[in-house]
């Protein structure tokens, strides 16, 4: 009997220990938050409470969120409502990506809505409709059923693909995830069962997201691991999904067009910006590795691009002609002035390249 008294007295004091901890974590976070709005930074989203576990999509946004500069329509897009049936003499444009695509807290940042004021300002209102469909977390697994699922149905003209982040950063360059020829996509994922819930419940604790933070992003710069061999097919599902995705837009009688990936990530570096990476865990700290997983996944949209002659706008190498210091906070993302730039580019090319007309 003492024993399993001291068991559960100690149970209690770990409990009341973590609970604390936690509540620390938090308040610490609401104070960065508030100090980086008071600087004009983006706030870090430690707390994505306008996500909700999908049956389908695995997750996906809030429906009818509004709040911290985050809404979300009712269709279960960022930005403001609009009808599922397109007006007549519309083009539907939709920006399928991840954290970089959904953009920073304000309605005004995200590079889909500075789009939309540029094309409204040089064409007419309401001629072009760009729709936001980026979800922070995304690869190419959940963009795919996203596409197939809820933008199709939709009646999309162009689709712009802006994502490969996450791909890159959960993929091991030593063992990598190849594809399967019978796999079944965009299966249902079923019923949201208990273990599932759990594990979305323990994800969102501060707690874990401290310690994923300690251990993939202050411990490899701290004990960085060199000398690791890269394997030849770790692009390999990458480029699969992609061209899975090209098609299926295709299939649809819409255009993809197809973004490389701009970054902060260089062989020179200065020393404030080589802080502000934040590293995929097989890297370990090794620059020189990340650099060359990174230039891997370039190469691969644009090989894939090449096969399936989609549109490609070059984003990667229009931002390294600019001061690129400025422009981003971490790895992958910038400031608002940044997706300005971006949004800019894009229209600029689709305009070159014939995607968009006034007629």
């Amino acid at each position: 009997m003492p024993l399993i008294k001291a068991a559960i007295f100690s149970l209690v004091w770990t409990i009341l220990l973590l609970g604390v901890l936690e509540g620390g974590l938090r308040f610490y976070a609401y104070v960065r938050a508030e100090r980086a709005r008071g600087r004009g930074l983006p706030a870090p989203a430690e707390r994505r409470d306008y996500q909700v576990l999908d049956p389908i999509l695995g997750y996906a946004l809030k429906p009818g969120y509004n709040a911290k500069g985050i809404s979300i329509n009712s269709l279960g897009f960022r930005g403001p409502e609009f009808t599922p049936e397109k007006s007549k003499g519309t083009t539907r444009i939709f920006a399928i990506g991840d954290s970089t695509t959904f953009g920073l807290s304000g309605e005004d940042c995200p590079y889909p809505v500075q789009m939309q004021r540029l094309l409204d300002a040089e064409y007419r209102p309401g001629r072009f409709q760009v729709i936001n469909a980026g979800v922070e977390g995304y690869g190419m697994d959940y963009a795919l059923r996203l596409l197939e699922t809820r933008i199709i149905p939709l009646s999309p003209d162009i689709v712009i693909m802006y994502i490969g982040w996450n791909d890159l950063y959960s993929t091991s360059p030593h063992n990598p995830r190849l594809p399967v020829p019978e796999e079944i996509l965009n299966a249902d994922l079923g019923e949201l069962g208990w273990k599932r819930k759990i594990a979305s419940a323990l994800d969102n604790l501060y707690i874990a997201k401290a310690l994923k933070k300690m251990i993939y992003v202050y411990l490899p710069a701290v004990f960085p691991v060199k000398g690791l061999p890269v394997s030849p097919e770790f692009t390999t599902y990458f480029e699969t999904r992609l061209t899975h995705i090209i098609r299926a837009i295709r299939r649809a009688g819409a255009k993809p067009v197809v973004l490389t990936l701009p970054t902060l990530l260089s062989e020179q570096m200065s020393d404030q910006s080589l802080k502000m990476l934040h590293y995929p865990r097989a890297t370990w700290g090794d620059r020189m590795l990340f650099l060359d997983l990174y230039r891997r996944f370039d190469h691969a949209i644009r090989e894939t691009v090449e096969v399936e002659k989609a549109a490609l706008v070059d984003i990667a190498a229009h931002i390294d002609r600019l001061n690129k210091d400025a422009l981003f906070f971490d790895t992958l993302h910038m400031h608002c002035e940044g997706y300005a730039g971006i949004a800019r580019h894009i229209v600029s090319e689709l305009r070159r390249q014939g995607l968009i007309s006034t007629t």
